[in-house]
């Protein structure tokens, strides 16, 4: 038997124990990481952590922990989504039950008292019929705007407007509200043209919601402020009263969607929770950037930021 036999022999059997080494490491961690796996059917966002030397293992561990908590991510945003759902139904449940049961109530009596009713009676449930129904198509109308805004389906024009000129209308336009809110309306409105690229009636809308919002919720404080500024890349713009506003834990909240806070220690604002929703996604699809700071009866700031062109 020559030496380079003898040679040779050894050879194969030092790489056939390394491979039956390598093998059992192998099988041995696969065991481990199914044992893992099965553990998590019940624990299924627990990462998988095991120590090894094998490079295609450490992958192989690498990839699913990366599935597990892409898992966990999806899990949560699920969670999130139905509870947004649950409140949908609730919060739209109640705002569309209210307007309804007028609407019932005034229909109801009217025909009961058809042969008696005078006409000035009739006139007037007539016409609070006809606000309830315009608040029911209102509510409506808000909810699919905000469907259509999350899906990317509302078209939107964007060209060169002068925002402060779009501001400065919306006011007038509002002035009869804050008159009869009796606020002090603090006006500092740029009077140079301020020019951003967006959609007129997005931005028109914009305005609107906050100035009804900061009327309706901050009449308590007599008090009305809306200005504007801009730097060299954008322009800013305040709305600003002296109400009720919001705690500290709940401003996040307010412009998330449908948020009512109905659930919170603060109630103060209150509806269907559309209004902001669709305005925080409105200022973003213009590329903009919505804020707010609260201190209750102190002051309650909406701030928006646009990049001017």
């Amino acid at each position: 038997m020559s030496v380079l036999f003898i040679v040779t022999v050894l050879i194969l059997l030092f790489f056939a124990g390394l491979f039956l080494v390598k093998y059992h490491n192998l099988r041995k961690d696969i065991d481990a990481i199914v044992t893992d796996l099965q553990d998590n059917s019940t624990h299924s966002d627990r990462l998988i952590l095991r120590s090894t030397n094998e490079k295609s293992t450490q992958q192989l561990l690498k990839e699913l922990n990366f599935f597990i908590d892409r898992n966990r991510e999806l899990f949560k945003q699920g969670t999130s989504l139905n509870q947004g759902m649950k409140n949908t139904v609730t919060n739209l449940s109640h705002d569309l039950k209210t307007p309804l049961t007028v609407i019932s109530g005034y229909a109801e009596v009217t025909k009961n008292n058809l042969a008696t009713i005078e006409s000035g009676e009739l006139m007037e449930n007539l016409s609070k019929i006809e606000i309830q129904s315009k608040k029911l198509v209102q509510t409506i109308n808000k909810y699919f705007d905000l469907n259509k805004l999350n899906a990317g389906e509302m078209k939107t024009e964007r060209r060169k407007i002068d925002i402060s000129e779009i501001l400065r209308e919306e006011v007038l336009a509002y002035y009869l509200e804050i008159e009869h809110a009796a606020l002090q309306l603090d006006l500092e409105i740029s009077e140079e043209p301020t020019y951003i690229l967006g959609d007129e009636t997005a931005v028109r809308r914009i305005f609107t919601n906050l100035l009804s919002n900061a009327v309706k919720y901050g009449k308590d404080g007599d008090y009305l402020a809306v200005k504007s500024w801009q730097t060299t890349e954008n322009v800013f713009i305040e709305i600003t009263d002296h109400g009720k506003g919001l705690q500290e834990e709940n401003q996040q909240q307010i412009f998330e969607r449908l948020a009512t806070l109905e659930d919170a220690t603060d109630k103060n604002y209150q509806g269907s929770g559309l209004g902001l929703s669709i305005t925080k996604s409105l200022v973003e699809n213009q590329q903009g950037k919505i804020s707010l700071y609260s201190k209750p009866f102190v002051r309650t700031t909406f701030t928006i930021e646009f990049p001017l062109v």
